[in-house]
């Protein structure tokens, strides 16, 4: 190898860089690659050690096996939308890479593609991915968390295995195996969320993930599972949430019964965002919510005989008469239906719906609206409003499955 090489410049005559071009070039620092060039051949620039950055021209459209290996000084490389394919070991032992962006073109992500990259602290894997190799972030201890998108129908032998830093993993529906110790020796991990998808479960695929806390499997069935699928892995100290109906399901089933607790899951209404309360006075007319959204409230109004139905006030502020008025930063209006509609609701606004009759001055039927919601993800994470994806989320204390 050319140990001594520092700096290289290719010419943009150039349209792809051979195999093994520069193997070995441990003192290279930095290249400059033309947008004349198309393909990076297999072990391109392996051990050039010494090389801190690397740009990519967007005409890339394939990077070959082994093209990066164990260029440990690599700290951040940005792959062009070009490229539709990781080759096998291409940034293998990048022990330096702190975070790396995989384009929506990208369909596979090879063997070893990232294993050994012990730096790495991020990764967004695109939907665009089907397949996770086999070992493809193996030991990348400094990962904290993976999102693996409902495209992928696979995940690879030992893909993530070794990544004691990750705490959580989240794989949406669609992947439909997880293969032999996929997350083994992920000691960190404390949550992971099955889906319904998956039919098969590999051997020690949570294998010595000894942080485990929670289990949230989204199957009617249980799967069936290899006695080393959890080795290692106190499952009395752990709890394992399923789907309601399927509770005595899983208390029955090999190795899913040794959990220390079977927890059953409610269905989240996908209507619904918000609590409410109603409480009432006088009973003179019929006050059903038809739906609370996004801080919007819509009402069934039915007045009974003998009351006449006088307006909408939210915290002390008349918004609706018999006719439409508005008032504050609070919108009412009578829909076509007959229904009434309340936007810009906030923190735990009361709603006032008044009434006036024969034998009464005014009647109330008053209803609390709270917006001020509380979703978590099963790894602790608040999050800002209700979930647009579908999963397990804790909603106001309470575990919830979102469809």
């Amino acid at each position: 190898g050319c140990s001594g090489l520092e700096s290289v410049e290719i010419p943009s005559s150039v349209t792809s860089i051979g195999d093994d071009a520069f193997h070995g070039c441990s003192g290279l620092e930095s290249v400059d690659i033309p947008s004349s060039v198309t393909s990076i051949g297999d072990g391109a620039f392996y051990g050039c050690s010494g090389l801190k950055s690397v740009e990519i021209p967007s005409g890339v459209t394939s990077i070959g096996i082994n093209a990066f290996n164990g260029c440990s000084g690599l700290k951040s490389v940005e792959i062009p939308s070009g490229v539709t394919s990781i080759g096998d070991y291409a940034f293998r032992d990048c022990s330096g890479l702190k975070s790396v962006e995989i384009p929506s073109s990208v369909t596979s992500i090879g063997t070893s593609a990232f294993s050994g990259c012990s730096g790495l602290e991020s990764v967004k894997i695109p939907s665009s991915v089907t397949s996770i190799g086999n070992y493809a972030f193996y030991g990348c201890s400094g990962l904290k968390s993976v999102e693996i998108p409902s495209s992928v129908t696979s995940i690879g032998k030992y893909a993530f295995s070794g990544c004691s830093g990750l705490k959580s993993v989240e794989i949406q529906s669609g992947v439909t195996s997880i293969g032999e110790g996929a997350f083994s020796g992920c000691s960190g991990l404390e949550s992971v969320e099955i889906p319904s998808s998956v039919t098969s479960i590999g051997q020690m695929a949570f294998a010595g993930c000894r942080g485990l806390e929670s289990v949230v499997s989204l199957s009617k069935k249980p799967q069936v599972l290899d006695r080393y699928v959890f080795s290692s892995v106190g499952l009395s100290w752990v709890t394992l949430y399923v789907p309601k109906e399927a509770v005595e399901s899983y208390k029955k089933a090999y190795i899913w019964k040794d959990f220390g607790k079977i927890v059953e899951m409610e269905e989240a209404d996908p209507e619904v965002f918000g609590s409410l309360s109603l409480e009432f006075d006088e009973d003179c007319a019929d006050v059903k919510v038809v739906s609370f959204e996004d801080g919007t409230l819509t009402l069934s109004i039915k007045v009974k005989e003998g009351h006449d139905f006088e307006g909408v006030y939210v915290n002390g502020v008349k918004v609706l008469g018999p006719k439409d008025n508005k008032a504050s930063s609070v919108e009412a209006w009578w829909n076509e239906d007959g229904t009434v509609s309340i936007s810009g609701l906030t923190e735990k606004s009361e709603v006032i719906v008044r009434f006036s009759g024969d034998n009464i001055k005014t009647a109330v039927k008053t209803i609390r609206a709270d917006v001020s919601e509380s979703w978590y993800e099963m790894s602790g994470r608040k999050l800002a409003g209700r979930p647009t994806r579908r999963g397990v989320y804790v909603h106001n204390g309470k575990l919830e499955m979102v469809k």
